[in-house]
């Protein structure tokens, strides 16, 4: 079974329940692209005064017997708290909007009763204004600490995403996996299939979809295998565990490669949850003032949150492109380590696949 996150902590709670949490776009990643000072840019896009896109938060329990709306009604919304590069988010009580980083976010609750708590059952965040001038052209990082009420006792586990700022010039290529605003990245036992999209920017212009060609590839055990060249790829439950990466790599008319963009896919209804068991915990390092590295030792349990034996683990490195980084991505291991300098020479934090396979 595998499981591939941007960075996400799973944690075990005092009851001997197991929940796993990420963040996920609902309909792809979160990016904006933008000319000129990030005081006043100009050609913003995509535009998300129009777009609002949702920040989803995925919550899995181990446990069968535990249902979507056992879990939401475990979520304390009133403890549950959201930071942006470490600065904690603060709400309107009434409107649900931030008071800070110029009001771009809204809350989702569980209780909300807002038009995106169909597809977002354990909250999230909808931006709707855009943030080049509120995180003055800089990435971010959005992290979703959910408190879960167990018993007389607050428990929290954690899920964390990037928000990616591109400064474009004449010479910027870039390739976006999207889904339509009725489908989403999230595969759940009432919505079996996703059908993946591209949107291809080549300098300052986004080409029409008979300007380029693709080709549409999956992880598997460590390697890109590819899967169509076809405009657009679908992705259904049979094809992915728990979590899956597609990429996509767009060449011009006369075979020359443009961009290349990666995307993933959850599946909540899979039976297997990997426990990826991050040090430090929230899977995070910090340019200064922390530790050197992460190091993974990752647990797969099964139906009855009971740790499955007899298993070890494949790693694999990717950056935003869908790059490989690691070299050794083919030796089964029970735990692996990324140094800081990989998020140093990226300028942001890998996202790591991991693949349960048989000892």
């Amino acid at each position: 079974m595998s499981l591939a996150s941007c960075s996400y902590q799973t944690t075990w709670i005092p009851n001997s329940s197991s929940f796993t949490v990420a963040l996920l776009g609902i309909n792809g990643d979160i990016w904006q692209m933008y000319e000129g000072d990030p005081t006043a840019p100009v050609n913003v896009i995509p535009d998300f005064v129009t777009d609002k896109p949702v920040i989803k938060t995925i919550l899995m329990e181990s446990d069968p017997e535990v249902t979507q709306a056992n879990l939401a009604a475990m979520i304390s919304n009133s403890e549950t708290k959201w930071y942006v590069n470490d600065v904690k988010l603060v709400f309107n009580a009434t409107t649900g909007i931030s008071t800070n980083f110029g009001g771009a976010f809204k809350l989702i609750t569980t209780a909300s009763g807002s038009n995106p708590l169909a597809s977002a059952p354990y909250g999230g965040l909808q931006i709707i204004k855009n943030l080049v001038t509120a995180l003055n052209g800089q990435s971010a990082v959005v992290r979703n600490e959910v408190a879960l009420t167990i018993g007389s006792n607050v428990a929290y586990v954690q899920g964390s995403t990037g928000i990616k700022m591109i400064k474009r010039t004449g010479s910027n290529s870039v390739a976006d996996i999207y889904c339509d605003s009725s489908d989403s990245f999230v595969l759940t036992s009432d919505h079996n299939s996703v059908v993946c999209k591209v949107r291809c920017w080549q300098g300052d212009q986004q080409l029409a979809d008979n300007k380029f060609t693709r080709k549409w590839s999956l992880l598997e055990n460590g390697a890109w295998i590819q899967k169509a060249t076809t405009n657009t790829f679908t992705v259904n439950r049979d094809m992915i565990a728990t979590f899956g990466d597609v990429k996509v790599e767009c060449f011009d008319t006369s075979g020359k490669p443009i961009a290349s963009d990666i995307q993933t896919v959850a599946d909540e209804t899979d039976p297997y949850v990997v426990m990826p068991n991050p040090t430090p915990a929230d899977g995070v390092l910090r340019a200064s003032g922390g530790p050197d590295k992460i190091k993974f030792e990752p647990k797969l349990l099964d139906l009855d949150g009971v740790e499955k034996t007899g298993v070890k683990f494949l790693f694999t490195e990717l950056d935003s492109a869908g790059n490989i980084l690691n070299n050794d991505t083919t030796t089964k291991k029970t735990s692996h380590e990324i140094p800081i300098q990989t998020f140093i020479n990226l300028n942001e934090g890998p996202l790591v696949n991991i693949t349960a396979v048989e000892a």
